[in-house]
This record gives C-alpha cells, structure tokens and sequence, in this order.
C-alpha cells in the first residue's frame, strides 16, 4: 500500500511539474536589453512574394556575430566566433516606443516578442518591399 501511495505522489509531482509556464514578457527597454545573434533576414519584394533568407547568404565570419543592446540605448556588434577581416565590431544606437523599434536610422515593428526571440518587420523604401529581422537571445 505505500508503494502505491510514493507512486502516486510520484506521478502528481511529475504532472506538476510538466504544467507549462504562463509568464507572459512584455516588450520594454528591461525586457528587450541583452544580446542577440541573428536567426535570420527574410527580403520580400511584395506581400505575397514567400521571401528570401538573406542570412543563408552571410559569410560564416558574420553570422556567428553577437549584437548587445544595451540599457543606454547603445548597440555593440561583436564580432564573435569566426573573425571577419576587416573586423564586424560595430556600433549603433537602438529605441524602443510601443512596438515600434529604431535600430540606428531604421525604424520598424517588433512583430513578435517572447523574451528570448524577436521579429522585427521594416519596411523598405521601395513600395511592397519588407526585411524581416529574427533575431535569438544569447
């Protein structure tokens, strides 16, 4: 009978434990600080064009770079992993307001946000045309 008893304690503790998670992430400055790597950058020339993943096309020695916005609204660009040359350190400037992202002169909408993956839709200057930006928390 107690062996009974420990399995089913067992099981509930494991069911308890298996109960997803509801925290929600709101998207602000605190939240969206940290670093990032992109996942990929999706070109599409009109609405209903499926869209092309310029990132497939990076050199190695980019895609590995580590992007951290900072809490001062600064972006350094790491140039991490395979080192590009010239280097890819860079560095920028980044603003939040609502869902609306300015990332040195380009402005977008954080499509997306979950803490730890983000999707940025910017419009380009020629009509239709969008980049889309995923990027991972590091």
């Amino acid at each position: 009978m107690k062996s009974v008893i420990a399995y089913t304690l067992l099981f509930m503790v494991y069911l308890l434990g298996c109960k997803k998670s509801e925290r929600t992430c709101e998207l602000n400055d605190s939240n969206f600080s940290g670093s990032f790597k992109v996942k990929s950058v999706i070109y599409k020339y009109s609405p209903t064009d499926p869209g092309t993943d310029d990132f497939l096309n990076w050199p190695a020695c980019r895609k590995d770079d580590i992007n951290h916005f900072r809490s001062d609204h600064t972006v350094l660009i790491e140039d991490a992993g395979a080192l590009c040359f010239p280097s890819g350190n860079g560095t920028s400037t980044w603003s939040l307001s609502g869902n609306t992202i300015v990332m040195g002169s380009q402005s977008g909408t954080v499509i997306s946000f979950d803490c730890n993956n983000t999707v940025i839709l910017f419009p380009q200057p020629v009509p239709n045309e969008t980049v889309t930006l995923s990027l991972i928390r590091q």
